[in-house]
């Protein structure tokens, strides 16, 4: 298998885990306790998970566009717009234990994040609308995993954690 392949292998099962972790989440909101352990959990670690994703999802995107090769269409230009930037607030968050971040962070997430709903929407339904006028179909997928894990996907999994890291990780315990 190539590089590629493993890369590709390695993030969709990390995205399905993802998937995995926000069903239990919304799970444990049926649950008062589950709910206030889960959001004791998140609290703790949201910070530290927020910079990760978003410097992974920034180390992926430029991985598959700058090596790989894969030429972006104008809304996965538009989600790194969104996404980049919240790598640095978060590296800066973490050196300063400043959890007043979020409050930062959360408009970039929720914007990207509609973007990547928009996108995701237009990969199910090619018809909707393409955008080659920038060369690259919107509704283009280099790869699906597991029957619907696409790169539009992986970030739309991205802004849906970190917009719920950063509603739960804002608020004091």
């Amino acid at each position: 298998m190539s590089l590629v392949g493993t890369i590709t292998d390695i993030t969709s099962w990390l995205t399905l885990l993802a998937h995995f972790l926000v069903g239990l989440f919304l799970i444990s909101l049926l649950r008062k306790t589950w709910r206030n352990n889960t959001f004791a959990f998140i609290r703790r670690y949201a910070l530290w998970a927020s910079f990760l994703i978003s410097f992974f999802g920034i180390l992926l995107s430029l991985y598959y566009s700058e090596i790989v090769g894969y030429v972006l269409c104008i809304f996965c230009w538009f989600q790194r717009i969104f996404l980049y930037p919240q790598a640095l607030l978060f590296a800066v968050a973490l050196w300063r234990k400043d959890k007043t971040v979020f409050y930062y962070t959360l408009p970039l997430t929720v914007i990207g994040g509609l973007i990547g709903i928009y996108h995701v929407f237009l990969t199910l339904v090619p018809a909707a609308e393409t955008c080659a006028a920038t060369g690259v179909s919107c509704a283009a997928n280099y790869f699906v995993s597991f029957g619907y894990i696409s790169i539009p996907v992986m970030s739309l999994t991205a802004f849906v954690l970190l917009f719920v890291f950063a509603l739960i990780g804002r608020q004091k315990v």
